[in-house]
């Protein structure tokens, strides 16, 4: 029985070929420290890096290389950024939709003396920009929004959130665990205080690697949220203020971002373009099965009607009649489909579609599927369901 991996939103996978390889080398002939070192080796592998920063602005047309900041990942960057920078008696807002990376550093924050507000969302997943502005006050330091939703693919009013911060001042966070490396993103079209980013998801690069842009001036008023050694600066007590030093203490994860550094080299608007068409074409195909099943609820923007790729990501939530989660074993078991069921890390969306406490099964696609395949998982979903 082969496998159909339906579930690219927790992590691409298969990677590319040029991402294991990189990461083997790396390990066998050239896994030495960073700025820890005296020799030719340590000073090559500091360049590599460099490279990689300048690729990841490159991509997302980020001015300013040495801002590009590494962490384990888009949690650990929006736990720095959001605790790192609020104080009591300031106030962050978020809306429902958000990943819990981003609710529960603002449930931290909130125990810490921040006002938490959070947007409404819609039954379908979406959020309208003024459920966001009402929130806001004199006190309003910072706005959180996710790009994408993770559940169910509705895309959210970022670009809106990133104009109006602008305007009036206020630094946005923006997650784009769900949209690096679909869709372009342009920082000097839209720029934001951070624009954090998951490596292993639509960027095509492995686990545990990940990190933010921060704007020049937002990463002055940043405090480090984690200390140790740099290699720079080692008479210092406190975290050295050069970046990006400041916000990258220990050891890195090396091997990931030789590993995030080869699944770059692979993108750009085209490829991005073209690599977005075919999730699409699969999840519109598979949308226009699944809607006509009986019994069956199709979440978010496609509830209402057709598949707009300007509203909706590849990323498919289904309420299907049984238990939601021997289902997706059961599809697994049988037939070799992967998914994810539950409430997908996102408990505040699934309140907002009424899918809670349940959750979705939730289908995402992959650029390449065989001849056959939607209609397989499709026939799938029907034996199991006895629709």
């Amino acid at each position: 029985m082969r496998t159909i991996n339906l579930d690219q939103a927790s992590t691409s996978f298969p990677k590319a070929p040029s991402v294991a390889k990189a990461m083997y080398d790396f390990i066998k002939n050239d896994a030495t420290s960073v700025s820890r070192g005296a020799y030719s080796g340590s000073y090559a592998l500091a360049g590599r890096l460099f490279d990689c920063r300048e690729s990841i602005a490159q991509l997302f047309n980020f001015p300013h290389p040495s801002h590009v900041i590494f962490s384990s990942g888009l949690t650990a960057s929006i736990n720095q950024i959001l605790l790192g920078v609020l104080r009591p008696g300031d106030e962050l807002i978020c809306s429902e939709m958000d990943h819990n990376a981003v609710l529960r550093a603002c449930h931290i924050a909130s125990q810490k003396g921040v006002n938490w507000r959070i947007a409404k969302a819609n039954r379908d997943g979406s959020l309208d920009f003024d459920q966001i502005s009402k929130l806001v006050t004199s006190k309003t330091r910072l706005i959180v929004m996710t790009m994408a939703s993770n559940v169910c693919g509705t895309v959210l009013p970022w670009q809106e959130l990133a104009t109006f911060g602008a305007e009036r001042g206020i630094d946005v966070v923006l997650d784009s665990a769900q949209y690096a490396g679909l869709m372009p993103y342009d920082w000097q079209a839209l720029p934001v205080a951070a624009f954090t980013f998951s490596g292993h998801k639509g960027l095509g690069g492995p686990q545990g690697i990940g990190g933010a842009l921060l704007s020049p001036d937002f990463a002055k008023v940043l405090e480090p949220v984690f200390a140790g050694g740099t290699g720079s600066f080692s008479q210092l007590l406190e975290m050295p203020t050069a970046m990006p030093d400041r916000f990258e203490p220990g050891t890195l994860n090396l091997p990931g971002i030789v590993g995030l550094a080869a699944a770059i080299e692979r993108l750009d608007a085209s490829t991005m373009a073209q690599g977005y068409a075919r999730k699409t074409s699969h999840a519109k195909a598979f949308f226009e099965k699944v809607r006509a099943l009986p019994g069956v609820r199709v979440c978010g923007s496609l509830e209402n009607g057709d598949y707009d790729e300007q509203k909706q990501f590849p990323v498919i939530s289904l309420v299907l009649p049984g238990d939601q989660g021997q289902i997706a074993d059961q599809l697994d078991r049988q037939f070799g489909v992967w998914t994810r069921s539950g409430l997908h890390c996102a408990p505040l969306a699934h309140r907002a579609m009424g899918t809670f406490p349940e959750g979705t099964i939730r289908f995402s696609f992959p650029e390449e599927l065989e001849d056959g395949d939607v209609d397989y998982v499709v026939s799938a979903i029907k034996d199991l369901c006895d629709l």
